[in-house]
């Protein structure tokens, strides 16, 4: 990555945080949401940082929804959809279906700060991203595990 676009991130990202007081560390945001790539596929920082790094959050979490999503309700013209749905029982679905409606309940949050501008709101959706992300990794990547297993057991038979 380059160096300017590095520091002026990190200076972004310091501002952030002391201008809506956030209390996790960049570091803690880099591990989970990867800012550097963030910053090397826009190929910019934006002057409204808070806005961006939502959007990288909504991004991310969304990504795990669809995947979730494309489980529970396979595309009847997806291979991979509809075998990695077979690879769950109609209880861990239902599992899953919770765990994805308690990922759209965190992005709409985001919709709502969008919507109002309130700082305090922004605060606690960036700060709660990082709690929330703590939260939904343990089944997330019991999923991921899941499917793993099962395609390893379609290329052994």
């Amino acid at each position: 990555m380059k160096q300017e676009l590095k520091k002026e991130l990190e200076d972004a990202f310091a501002k952030t945080k002391k201008e809506f007081g956030l209390t996790k560390t960049f570091e803690e945001y880099e591990n989970i949401f990867f800012l550097y790539d963030m910053a090397v596929q826009d190929g910019f920082v934006a002057e409204s940082f808070h806005r961006q790094l939502s959007s990288r959050i909504v991004n991310i979490f969304n990504s795990w929804y669809n995947h979730l999503h494309s489980i529970i309700l396979p595309s009847q013209g997806s291979m991979v959809s509809m075998t990695e749905s077979n690879m769950f029982e109609d209880k861990e679905k239902e599992a899953l279906t919770i765990l994805m409606n308690k990922i759209i309940e965190h992005i709409a949050k985001n919709t709502i700060v969008t919507l109002t501008k309130d700082v305090e709101e922004q605060r606690a959706f960036l700060d709660d991203s990082v709690d929330f992300w703590n939260e939904i990794k343990p089944p997330l990547l019991g999923m991921a595990k899941q499917v793993h297993a099962g395609w390893n057991k379609y290329t052994k038979e």
